[in-house]
């Protein structure tokens, strides 16, 4: 299973993301938080395979998450999902380790076609493992 952890300040978005992300087959959504404090106390202890991080959250930024996990060993993918979609919001999110930069406006399809991209090389590099 790919795991998938969300961190935003939207209940709404919170919902839809579960909602939308757990319709995949082989992906777990671990948790969802609205603050930069339980996001990072979560990843500090756990790794999941992917999160979902908002720039603005209630009391801090993603920029602040990724900062604090950028040295992480073993570190999940980061997708920010943001309605903040100018360029200078793409570039910082990408140099403070980003994989992936998505508008929540235009993209959030793209976003579940992703993770479930993931899933399927991770269902497949199982079986390899496996034979």
């Amino acid at each position: 299973m790919l795991s998938v952890f969300i961190v935003d300040d939207s209940e709404i978005i919170q919902e839809r993301l579960v909602t939308s992300l757990s319709k995949i087959p082989s992906v777990a959504v671990v948790g969802a938080v609205g603050t930069q404090r339980e996001a990072l106390e979560y990843l500090q202890k756990t790794v999941p395979d992917v999160v979902v991080l908002d720039l603005e959250l209630s009391d801090g930024t993603g920029y602040d998450v990724l900062r604090e996990l950028r040295t992480q060993p073993d570190r999940p993918i980061f997708v920010v999902f943001t309605r903040h979609d100018a360029a200078v919001h793409r570039i910082r999110s990408l140099e403070l380790g980003a994989d992936l930069f998505l508008d929540k406006a235009h993209e959030f399809t793209v976003l579940a076609d992703f993770v479930s991209w993931l899933a399927r090389q991770q269902r497949t590099s199982e079986e390899v493992g496996n034979r």
